[in-house]
């Protein structure tokens, strides 16, 4: 067993209002996933933003033994979250059209399974993840796809992040839901700052109070995990990201209903029925979708 000087030695713990993480030496296999998370670190208890951390890179760390084992990627053999993938792709291009040389980045891009379709169809792609397992999970999902070398991959704070280069389009998906309302501000206000004149913000939340809210919330209290997900209303995300100075707010649905304990097939057949246009609740996700004024980039150089 790796000890725990050894084991955080590139952690570096950063503002409150940021993304968790930064680290020092993000190419170093340096996190310790197996470890008992009540332990005593570096002479003190866990904060709960460790073992959140900790929570995500193990759940990243058992896809990509997942993948070692069966030879095919998670998302590919569970169909329902295969067919949500297909809904959550075609609901992008509703949103966004032609992905063909657009550049896009995905923030807190976890599996990258989004970006991947994305590139396909001929998207200048960058996902961004604190994770490192998460970065080299997302390797082998692009390899899958044929993508391994045209993506481009940014480990780290997504805070921190400092490159010149702008996006017409910058998504995420599960993301803003872990942050306070001023967080998500100030994250929103980020994003804005790395759009092309007249980008777009996708913001893709899950609905907690839908039928695979209440089932996932459920899971893990009987689980005893600690997350820090919280209900984020329709109402409340568009004006948060009209704080951020968003333009053109509006929220769109995801017409997929039944939970994960449902088939697949079924899932995706019933999902053919648009009742989320009438019971928006019923969805288990949905996007808020922003714009910059095309003008207002320029004028801020």
């Amino acid at each position: 067993m790796v000890s725990s000087s050894n084991t955080f030695r590139n952690l570096l713990p950063i503002e409150d209002d940021c993304r968790i993480w930064g680290f020092s030496n993000v190419g170093s296999p340096h996190l310790l996933i197996n470890m008992d998370m009540n332990k005593v670190l570096l002479g003190r208890k866990i904060t709960q933003k460790e073992k959140e951390f900790l929570f995500w890179d193990k759940y990243w760390l058992d896809r990509i033994k997942y993948f070692k084992k069966r030879g095919d990627i998670f998302e590919s053999k569970f169909r329902w979250g295969y067919y949500i993938n297909q809904k959550l792709h075609e609901h992008y291009k509703e949103i966004i059209g032609d992905f063909s040389k657009l550049k896009i980045m995905e923030c807190g891009s976890g599996s990258g399974f989004n970006s991947c379709l994305m590139a396909t169809e001929g998207a200048d792609v960058t996902v961004i993840d604190i994770s490192p397992r998460s970065i080299q999970y997302i390797k082998i999902v692009a390899g899958k796809f044929g993508l391994k070398d045209k993506l481009n991959y940014y480990c780290g704070d997504f805070d921190a992040y400092t490159s010149p280069e702008k996006f017409d389009v910058i998504f995420s998906g599960g993301l803003l839901e872990h942050y306070s309302d001023k967080q998500i501000i100030k994250i929103l206000k980020k994003m804005k700052c790395q759009l092309n004149p007249g980008g777009k913000i996708i913001a893709t939340l899950p609905n907690l109070r839908s039928l695979e809210g209440v089932f996932r919330l459920s899971r893990s209290f009987f689980k005893r995990e600690r997350r820090s997900e919280r209900f984020i209303s329709y109402e409340k995300l568009i004006c948060l990201m009209r704080e951020a100075g968003l333009e053109n707010v509006k929220v769109i649905p995801l017409n997929f209903f039944l939970p994960s304990f449902f088939p697949g097939s079924m899932a995706n057949m019933i999902s053919k029925i648009n009742l989320t246009k009438y019971l928006r609740s019923l969805t288990w996700l949905f996007s808020g979708v922003g714009e910059i004024k095309k003008g207002e980039q320029d004028a801020k150089r």
